[in-house]
């Protein structure tokens, strides 16, 4: 795939142990046979799964599958094996319906997002902030990150330019918000990956 493709259609790494930990931040494939695989890798064109245990996969073969992102609903799609070995298949979509392309892109803009947020200097901070880490991305996207005393991560605030959230460590009732902020602001705390910021930790303690 060229750089420019690379540009267009970006992709992620799915976490998966946040995925065990949060289902609601997963995707899964659902084979033809209904058997069920942890997606580890998502993009606009495909994904890669764990390869399912009973159906027979080859590279080209067409299938039907269908695609569930969190707490969205699934959608089916044709696809085509891409690549596989004897623990991960890659698949590449056919035509997405206008649904399944709705579904795809609001899952997985926010995780694009959240992957390449990039750490703003203090120094450029004005007097009387007290939060820890400043990260900034696309499109105005500002992320906020307070620390307590055991580092540990005490609050967020993500600024989205329109709208902003603040989530506080231990709250509950996180994930029955079906607010598209409070959605959004999830989806891109679980692409954190970044050194002194325990995001995964901060997640983990969020009650539904």
């Amino acid at each position: 795939m060229s750089s420019m493709e690379k540009r267009r259609f970006p992709r992620v790494r799915m976490r998966p142990t946040m995925a065990e930990a949060i289902a609601w931040l997963g995707g899964q494939v659902v084979w033809p046979n209904l058997e069920t695989s942890e997606i580890v890798d998502l993009s606009y064109r495909g994904l890669a799964a764990q390869r399912p245990g009973l159906l027979s996969v080859s590279v080209q073969q067409n299938l039907e599958i269908e695609i569930r992102l969190g707490d969205r609903p699934g959608f089916k799609t044709a696809a085509r094996v891409a690549w596989c070995n004897t623990e991960w298949v890659g698949v590449e979509f056919g035509a997405v319906s206008a649904e399944g392309h709705l579904v795809l892109s609001d899952f997985l803009d926010a995780l694009v997002a959240g992957a390449n947020l990039r750490q703003v200097d203090k120094g450029f901070v004005t007097g009387g902030q007290n939060f820890e880490f400043w990260f900034q991305g696309a499109g105005g996207v500002s992320l906020f990150i307070w620390l307590n005393a055991d580092r540990q991560i005490t609050r967020v605030q993500l600024d989205f330019g329109d709208s902003s959230t603040s989530i506080s460590r231990g709250e509950s009732g996180v994930f029955a918000d079906g607010s598209s902020g409070r959605r959004r602001a999830l989806l891109l705390l679980s692409q954190m990956d970044k050194p002194g910021v325990p995001m995964e930790d901060f997640l983990r303690s969020l009650g539904s």
